[in-house]
């Protein structure tokens, strides 16, 4: 490399890092070279393996004489074939489902902090961080040949599996690991770094690290966003917080490149409670939830997505609401039957052709009723004339009428009388106002929304919502019905992040 060079490269690397661009070799220039990081460079890379590496070729690949791992076939080829390294970045992934690999050619023996499973488990989860943000799914395959991988992973050390990369050579010392981008994507760590699975000292999170890979493969390049996980230094801490997460900053860069998630839902529910504070009251508060098959996410309405490492089973943290091996494999509907003054009231989910009450206080569901009935029971014991399995129900409190909603039809049920009060069709009871269409059938959800003191309802991808006070205010001059919905909207445009995991990650 010649000065010019140099200087261009050396300027380059100032500018990326947020230094003074003097294009002299300071003392702040060598901390930053020395600390330890990713070695993707921080500019888009060129359609070379890196923009660093200038002696490397593939005919001195091929001058090397030892076995072949399956890796190296791959390695040759993306070598050879520029187009692999320049398709991938900033690039969305065709297919839904994404497999990946641990090679296990590559040595990981020199790592004395953890085992082979807590390495697998680490990798397994850092890829179901990133599915609980993205449209994509990932996959483990240990079976197709090692060309139909999608990502392969390993372990190695300076000149590791002919890889035109090697650690500890050219200015980034301090490599913790370096990655490509799909398609054809693989992930080296270096095996001299001192790995344990998370952290939030020394050693290295390779937790953290693993996320921070897989985001080039999926065509992330770095952020100089101290925050993110795409900061090409590691970071023990993230701000003020131990934990590895994804910030804001690498959710909108992902979602630039995949866009949102938009996927239906069974059910939507704000469950209102007492809880006993840090300074032992007892405080009524909620939490809004979507359930979908055998999982749900809780929502964080401040934040405007879901809690971190959602979703989660619903078997393991609704008790007695639903098995592992339900036959129902979903919850129909759930509703609050509380009076408007209070948030007492019982709560009930609806699956198939029975019902069960769920006891707040104790989070778990109830095994009979205060008159010794045994749940689950019925639905036509409690709610005559209503059919099953619903599509969803809920609840209005100003009128003491639960609203079953099944195909076209509402059916409203009088909560005091326990009878049926009438039926109709959807489209009639829940019309359009401001020029919208009426509500249509089989919908598959709806719930009182705390947050935005307004009903709601989901169908498929779009959701609709109730005119309330705040709308009639708003249009003094116009005529709304009672019952009237607005125009459809994409439900990824007011809830966002809600996303499917693959089923092996949903253990997790």
């Amino acid at each position: 490399m010649g000065d010019e060079e140099f200087l261009v490269a050396l300027s380059n690397f100032q500018h990326a890092n947020g230094l003074n661009i003097t294009g002299v070799l300071d003392e702040e220039t060598m901390m930053i070279m020395t600390q330890l990081r990713c070695g993707v460079p921080d500019l888009t890379p060129p359609t070379t393996a890196f923009p660093y590496l200038t002696t490397f070729s593939p005919r001195m690949v091929r001058k090397r004489r030892f076995s072949e791992p399956p890796l190296v076939h791959r390695l040759t080829e993306r070598a050879e074939n520029a187009e692999y390294i320049a398709n991938g970045w900033g690039l969305a992934f065709p297919r839904r489902t994404i497999t990946w690999r641990l090679v296990r050619e590559w040595p990981s023996s020199r790592n004395q902090f953890m085992t082979s499973n807590e390495v697998w488990f680490t990798v397994k989860l850092a890829f179901r961080m990133w599915s609980e943000i993205l449209p994509r799914n990932f996959l483990e395959d240990n079976v197709s040949p090692v060309s139909q991988v999608d990502v392969l992973i390993g372990f190695g050390i300076n000149q590791h599996n002919r890889c035109p990369v090697s650690f500890g050579q050219g200015p980034l010392i301090q490599e913790y690991a370096h990655a490509w981008a799909l398609p054809k994507a693989e992930i080296h760590f270096n095996d001299e770094q001192p790995f344990v699975p998370s952290s939030a000292s020394y050693p290295i999170s390779l937790l953290k690290v693993a996320i921070h890979e897989i985001g080039h493969t999926l065509g992330l390049s770095h952020n100089d966003n101290r925050l993110s996980i795409m900061n090409p230094y590691y970071k023990p801490f993230q701000g003020s917080k131990n934990m590895d997460e994804l910030s804001t900053s690498d959710r909108n860069s992902i979602k630039a490149i995949y866009g949102e998630c938009e996927i239906p839902f069974d059910v939507a529910f704000d469950w209102l409670r007492q809880e006993r504070s840090p300074d032992g009251v007892f405080r009524w508060k909620y939490n809004t939830y979507f359930f979908r098959r055998q999982w749900y996410w809780l929502y964080e309405n401040s934040n405007k997505r879901p809690r971190y490492g959602d979703p989660k089973p619903t078997a393991y943290h609704w008790s007695g609401v639903m098995q592992l091996n339900d036959p129902h494999r979903k919850i129909d509907g759930i509703v609050h039957v509380r009076e408007w003054n209070s948030p007492l009231g019982p709560i009930y989910f609806f699956k198939g052709d029975v019902f069960i009450e769920y006891d707040s206080r104790l989070a778990r569901a109830m095994t009979s009723d205060s008159n010794g009935n045994r749940y689950p029971r019925p639905i036509r014991d409690l709610f005559p004339g209503v059919p099953y399995p619903i599509d969803t129900v809920f609840y209005k409190s100003d009128e003491r009428i639960l609203y079953f909603f099944k195909n076209h039809l509402v059916y409203r049920f009088h909560w005091t009388t326990k009878r049926l009060a009438s039926i109709a069709t959807i489209a009639a009871t829940f019309p359009g106002w401001g020029g919208a269409s009426p509500l249509p059938s089989n919908i598959d959800a709806a719930y009182y929304s705390y947050t935005e003191q307004a009903y709601f309802f989901y169908k498929g991808h779009y959701f609709w919502k109730m005119a309330g006070n705040a709308e009639r205010l708003a249009n003094p001059r116009m005529w709304i019905p009672l019952n009237a919905v607005g125009p459809r909207r994409r439900i990824s445009s007011n809830w966002k992040d809600i996303c499917d995991v693959g089923e092996t990650e949903l253990l997790m």
